[in-house]
């Protein structure tokens, strides 16, 4: 919101979809997009920007079985080969990694994504056994390292404001 000046913030995020019975034993990644829309304001608290974020994802997640690309074609946005449909920034979060009994076998998750995005940001947060990690992909024809840096540096100090006082509102945010 401060760095777009936007009050209208729109970020695209995953769901695992894997809803039905049957799909739970299914091998491999199964999952499709969401577009979640936010309004900000400066007077908006944290607390209660968290309850309306709450609201678009219980929402995005009851539709979260409907395939991406009808939604894009249902929607039919500007076309802009250049551009991912619909939002520019995902965000991902994945919670700790599964543990697998395989009979004594040992199994490894390993990460294939080789920095390659096709977002202008996609910042993915994982919870490990010692707390969070967070790894960014970005656009670099629209940013350079110093400046992705220094925003994460400002979204860690964010949150650390808003922990210790979640209702001060946004614009008050140090």
């Amino acid at each position: 919101h401060r760095y777009s000046r936007q009050e209208e913030i729109v970020v695209g995020t995953s769901a695992p979809c894997r809803i039905q019975p049957r799909m739970e034993r299914l091998v491999g990644p199964v999952a499709n997009l969401l577009v979640l829309r936010t309004r900000l304001k400066g007077d908006l608290s944290f607390t209660s920007l968290l309850e309306q974020v709450n609201e678009r994802v219980t929402e995005a997640l009851r539709y979260q079985e409907m395939p991406f690309d009808r939604l894009v074609r249902d929607l039919k946005p500007d076309k802009d080969m250049s551009r991912t449909a619909l939002f520019d920034v995902l965000f991902q979060y994945e919670g700790p990694e599964p543990t697998l009994d395989m009979g004594g076998c040992e199994a490894k998750v390993i990460d294939t994504n080789v920095g390659y995005g096709k977002y202008d940001l996609h910042l993915c947060v994982r919870r490990t056994a010692d707390g969070m990690r967070g790894d960014v992909v970005y656009n670099a024809d629209l940013y350079d390292a110093p400046l992705i840096e220094r925003m994460m540096r400002h979204l860690v100090a964010a949150l650390g404001a808003v922990v210790s006082a979640p209702a001060q509102r946004l614009d008050e945010v140090g």
